[in-house]
């Protein structure tokens, strides 16, 4: 596997990210904490990645992703890949190796999540694989905000709800800076 110059150049200090294919259209988002990612790739039935990150990441696999083949830090996840946007949440600094069997073509995201943002939005650290499938939530949430990232030019402002410990709600208005590559 030889990464692209595009994935070479995505990874922080000290990340690895190596994923094959061909990386066909990437619009990033930013905001408080975290970086969205929707990512287009193309390839031949297979897409091999090896990556560990310092950021907690959630992918949610929008289409074209039929079966993971990963070994996280040792342990094996083989999952089938539904059309309804399964998830999978990887903890920062997991080794993760292996292999995704994909159409000719697909499309998938990657949230990033600075650890501490994990912890003060949830309260808690996750230490843990997370593995989702047809949660409808996260699904509408994350084909919105593709969509949105895809037909965006510049800024778009959103509202994010973010629950209190106290158990009260308040209501963010958050600027997500949207490129494109």
């Amino acid at each position: 596997m030889r990464p692209t110059l595009e994935d070479l150049a995505a990874p922080l200090d000290g990340d690895i990210r190596e994923v094959g294919g061909t990386l066909l259209t990437g619009h990033t988002a930013h905001g408080r904490g975290t970086r969205f990612q929707l990512l287009r790739r193309k390839s031949m039935g297979e897409i091999t990645i090896r990556y560990r990150m310092k950021s907690d990441l959630l992918f949610w696999y929008r289409k074209g992703l039929g079966v993971a083949n990963l070994k996280i830090d040792g342990h094996r996840l083989h999952k089938s890949l539904s059309s309804t946007g399964d998830s999978t949440f990887i903890p920062a600094g997991a080794l993760v190796e292996g292999e995704y069997e994909v159409d000719r073509d697909c499309e998938y995201v990657v949230v990033s999540f600075e650890p501490s943002f994990v912890v003060d939005s949830l309260g808690t650290r996750l230490n843990q694989v997370l593995s989702g499938s047809n949660e409808s939530v996260l699904r509408h949430g994350m084909d919105w905000l593709s969509r949105e990232v895809e037909s965006t030019d510049g800024a778009v402002s959103v509202f994010l709800d973010r629950h209190s410990p106290e158990g009260g709600r308040e209501k963010r208005r958050q600027s997500i800076h949207i490129s494109s590559r």
